[in-house]
């Protein structure tokens, strides 16, 4: 899980140190001790015949992902399309918008804890 959140928060590239420093608390051993875990995330995302979600991009690893896969990126279009209906006066849009970026919202946080 700890893995997982490292990637949910920086979706663009985590490097081994900062993968270890979650994983491990105190003194983390090398990055060796990484491999089990990245592997078992990618059986997790990536099943067989799927295509390639979590790649290596020196120094670390990567999620390849579109812009709906993953909730903050979803949660930050809902907020910018509530704000575009907010400035065009249709304020029960943008609030309909906004609810659903808080629900989002608030199934990470149930995910995360």
């Amino acid at each position: 899980m700890a893995c997982w959140r490292c990637f949910c928060c920086a979706p663009t590239r985590s490097c081994p140190p900062r993968l270890l420093g979650e994983l491990w608390d105190g003194a983390p051993p090398d990055e060796q001790a990484l491999h089990p875990h990245v592997s078992r995330l990618r059986k997790v995302l990536e099943p067989e015949g799927g295509r390639e979600v979590l790649v290596t991009r020196s120094p670390g690893y990567a999620l390849r992902l579109e812009a709906d896969q993953l909730d903050l990126l979803r949660f930050e279009a809902l907020v910018i399309q509530a704000r575009t209906e907010l400035d065009d006066g249709r304020a029960a849009a943008a609030a309909a918008r906004l609810r659903e970026a808080l629900g989002l919202w608030r199934l990470q946080e149930q995910i995360l804890t």
